[in-house]
């Protein structure tokens, strides 16, 4: 039995903002089964109906009320809201304000409140706490607060959480599984060191002219600048190079499961990197996962890997750059588009290969007003990155 059950209500008022998550989440805690749904949206173009219908679409069994209201006649806006409430059959109601505007949230309150106090109904007012991962409960008379961490209370997937915002994603299957994990294991112990960031650099020039000489002679080469002998050995087996005398990357691209000797130059080249992301959190047992998400709205847009811990979205852009400005650029980015899917609740990671990960974090907290939803994992966290992101995960 659910904590929140002694708090789900009949009827259930919502107030719909620029992101739906929060009101899917409290619909799915607080509406009694057989329940009906009412969204309080922005009117007008510039409004929130689109948000609202996607939440309707999610809560067919819940028969959803639209209720669309002008935030400029505010007398407008709560006569609406009364004519709803006039209309509602016996049984509680609930009032979760956590989206929607200061204006829609004061007005529906009021509303609400003088209904239920008039009428003699039971009423549960609400919000969900975006810094604390809690929803709370309001006191009302016989009954005390009440709050709980309700992150992990409500599961969605990656696809989910796309859905409710309307955003298709390219392609027909999304990469859950890493390509060439322990390959890409053996490149993060070598790039987390300086020493190691210049061998690999150096081994990507031996690799990008190896194509029909003796696979011996390019061994013996990439070892000479300074590659390690575990990144040349998953190189000899997960490519069959020692195979394909004299190397062929068309074949050993093949070989790894990619399509093409670009795919294979580019996952040398970096993509390895997220690769081996994906495979830290598959080893943390975290089932939604993916990477290489692209999302198709009027602005195409690109998270590099992303998880869900329940409801909360976590965002991760990877790159191995050594250039604080550019690693700055690419957390920009993917810190806008982590919000703009997942609400107050993302949170945003950056691993790169800058030196000095914590300085780069607290600049943009400071720069951004980020506060705990930003972390940069740097060069010498890679060869114990999965242990860094299970304590990210778990503690904000």
């Amino acid at each position: 039995m659910s904590e929140f059950a002694p708090y789900q209500t009949q009827h259930l008022f919502l107030l719909v903002g620029k992101n739906p998550l929060p009101n899917y989440v409290a619909a799915r805690l607080l509406l009694k089964a057989g329940g009906t749904l009412y969204l309080i949206h922005s009117a007008g173009p510039q409004g929130t109906g689109k948000v609202a219908q996607n939440l309707m679409a999610q809560f067919p069994q819940h028969h959803p009320q639209l209720i669309p209201v002008d935030l400029q006649n505010t007398v407008a806006l709560r006569r609406q809201v009364e004519d709803y409430l006039e209309r509602t059959s016996p049984g509680s109601i609930g009032l979760n304000y956590t989206g929607g505007t200061k204006v829609m949230a004061i007005h529906t309150y009021q509303a609400v409140e003088e209904f239920c106090k008039r009428r003699g109904r039971e009423v549960v007012f609400s919000y969900l706490d975006a810094d604390t991962l809690e929803m709370p409960i309001e006191p009302q008379p016989g009954r005390p607060a009440f709050r709980r961490k309700v992150v992990q209370s409500v599961e969605l997937t990656i696809k989910e959480v796309f859905d409710l915002h309307g955003i298709r994603l390219q392609g027909r299957r999304i990469q859950t599984e890493p390509v060439l994990p322990d390959m890409a294991r053996a490149l993060a112990r070598m790039y987390g060191t300086p020493d190691g960031i210049q061998a690999w650099q150096d081994s990507r020039k031996v690799l990008k002219a190896c194509d029909g000489r003796p696979w011996r002679d390019v061994k013996a080469e990439l070892l000479g600048v300074g590659a390690t002998p575990g990144v040349v050995e998953h190189l000899e087996r997960a490519l069959d190079l020692k195979g394909l005398e004299p190397v062929n990357l068309r074949a050993a691209a093949r070989q790894a499961g990619l399509k093409s000797s670009r795919g294979l130059s580019l996952w040398l080249d970096g993509t390895w990197l997220e690769h081996w992301v994906l495979a830290c959190i598959k080893e943390l047992g975290y089932e939604h996962r993916a990477q290489d998400l692209v999302g198709l709205t009027p602005s195409r847009f690109q998270i590099d890997v992303a998880v869900m811990r329940g409801y909360q979205l976590f965002a991760l852009s990877c790159g191995v750059t050594t250039v604080p400005q550019r690693a700055k650029l690419k957390l920009l980015e993917i810190y806008t588009r982590a919000r703009q899917i997942g609400g107050d609740e993302a949170r945003v990671g950056l691993v790169c290969a800058v030196d000095d990960p914590r300085g780069l974090e607290q600049e943009i907290a400071r720069e951004w007003d980020a506060g705990n939803r930003v972390r940069v994992f740097g060069i010498w966290q890679l060869p114990d990155l999965q242990a860094h992101l299970k304590t990210w995960f778990e503690t904000v």
